[in-house]
């Protein structure tokens, strides 16, 4: 079985049950749940393709520092030596962000396969008879357009994908915007870096990219465009979670720092010394006997009090009858 044949199973295995919810429309809510499972399985490379573009922004002083003690042409290897040291010292690269999109290359391809070919392995391709609300998930815009125009009930289908791509699109834009007043801007490579030109051309593009997808569902099936859709959609949300993640972090930090090491000093030894004496404070009960002698003192005292009280008020009434008799 092919790798196309695969895909279309796991599709069709994961339909049967959503089935229950979704009845007619199962298949493409399992194009959504195959999606969000390929970028939850690439989450952890995207954290750390995250963290490292971080890193790579607290080397831009060190960075400058190396253009500013090797610069001009006629040092442009020691510059690029320079920096690759310092880039595999901080355990960083200028390229790991390409990784992630380039992993899921592959998989728009197949699904872009799977729902145009009319037989796959040998065999029919069933989920061409799939439907959104009646469309086709192998139908493209312009066989919407030939069935009933864009107001019939393909082309309904058509234009609610694109006013959402389009809403998708415009928050991504916004997000890109708010990333770099914030300084979670994208960082660009040095420009005598190997693939720095292309780099600093393609990364002022990528937040207008959303709108590219918006271009590219026009032209695959219905299928590929609502991949499409999930995918541009998982990008933003998991970028504007991990840019807040890192601020709170970041503010955490800041805050550590502003109570200084001895403001968390004195806190220690605070409880340090409340823990001390709660082992040294005597226990109700103890057996050190200090409770026990305490107590027997005070009732000796009590006993004493009581005996010269009983002897003074006899001594009273013994005098008073020897004056009574005389």
């Amino acid at each position: 079985m092919s790798v196309y044949g695969v895909f279309a199973a796991v599709v069709s295995w994961l339909a049967d049950p959503l089935a229950l919810v979704f009845t007619a429309s199962a298949t493409a809510a399992a194009i959504v749940l195959v999606t969000g499972l390929v970028r939850g399985a690439l989450h952890p490379l995207n954290r750390a393709v995250f963290r490292g573009e971080r890193a790579r922004a607290a080397l831009a002083p060190r960075l400058a520092e190396l253009r500013r003690r090797h610069p001009g042409r006629a040092n442009a290897g020691d510059r690029r030596k320079a920096v690759r040291e310092l880039y595999a010292q901080s355990g960083t690269s200028p390229m790991a962000g390409c990784l992630p999109m380039l992993l899921q290359i592959p998989v728009f391809f197949v699904m872009h396969q799977v729902f145009s070919a009319e037989q796959l392995d040998g065999r029919t391709n069933t989920l061409l008879r799939e439907a959104l609300f009646g469309a086709p998930l192998g139908a493209y815009w312009r066989d919407a357009l030939a069935e009933g125009g864009p107001l019939g009930p393909q082309g309904l289908v058509f234009l609610g994908l694109f006013a959402v791509m389009a809403l998708v699109a415009r928050w991504t834009v916004l997000r890109a915007r708010h990333a770099a007043a914030t300084g979670f801007g994208p960082v660009l490579p040095p420009e005598d870096e190997p693939g720095a030109a292309l780099m600093r051309r393609i990364v002022p593009l990528m937040p207008l990219m959303a709108f590219g997808t918006l271009v590219m569902a026009a032209f695959v099936p219905l299928a590929v465009g609502l991949y499409l859709l999930t995918n541009a959609a998982w990008t933003t949300a998991e970028r504007s979670r991990l840019r807040r993640s890192w601020s709170r972090a970041e503010a955490a930090a800041r805050r550590r720092t502003l109570d200084g090491p001895g403001r968390a000093g004195r806190a220690g030894r605070r409880r340090a010394r409340a823990r001390a004496e709660a082992r040294t404070r005597p226990r109700t009960g103890a057996r050190t006997g200090t409770g026990t002698r305490a107590r027997a003192r005070a009732r000796t005292a009590a006993a004493g009090t009581d005996t010269g009280q009983q002897q003074g008020r006899h001594r009273r009434r013994h005098g008073g009858g020897g004056r009574h008799r005389r």
